[in-house]
């Protein structure tokens, strides 16, 4: 588990235009109406991280570009692209398996506009950074994910 409040690394490898989630529920029987949530269920962090996956919800209907080969391995980075050519818009999300001994990785962007400047967001720290898209798709995106496993995810607007 990436942190104790729940599990961010799971939940984002779980994120899809649509989400079925039973936080007080686990295995495969029904659900049971009289089940408890346990004394320190992270409220707070449910309902923050399923506000941040409301508003990245949309993301999931743009061109799906893949950054890095498939692979099963633990030791491995996976990341992936959704880009919304019309809206200038898109999503880049990134995981960094348990067993992986790279902070960074660097991927390169595709579909987007050369001439165009980005807007970059890290949803997990403030502030904004801007790049051509010449950059974004030649030299790439850094992504540093200092916990494994972590998972990062970087939004972007055409400028």
């Amino acid at each position: 588990s990436e942190d104790r409040e729940g599990d961010t690394y799971e939940f984002r490898s779980s994120m899809s235009s649509g989400l079925c989630i039973n936080w007080a529920h686990a295995g495969d029987g029904p659900a049971n109406p009289q089940q408890k949530f346990p004394a320190d269920f992270p409220f707070d962090w449910c309902k923050k991280t399923l506000d941040q996956y409301l508003t990245l919800r949309h993301f999931y209907y743009g061109d799906y570009y893949t950054l890095t080969p498939y692979t099963q391995a633990q030791n491995a980075w996976m990341a992936w692209q959704f880009d919304g050519p019309d809206a200038g818009t898109g999503m880049v999300q990134a995981f960094r398996r348990q067993d992986c001994t790279t902070e960074a990785l660097q991927v390169k962007l595709l579909g987007l506009d050369a001439k165009a400047t980005y807007v970059l967001s890290n949803v997990d720290m403030p502030g904004t950074t801007e790049v051509s898209g010449q950059a974004l798709m030649q030299d790439g995106l850094r992504i540093t994910i200092p916990t494994h496993p972590g998972a990062a995810v970087i939004t972007y607007q055409k400028k």
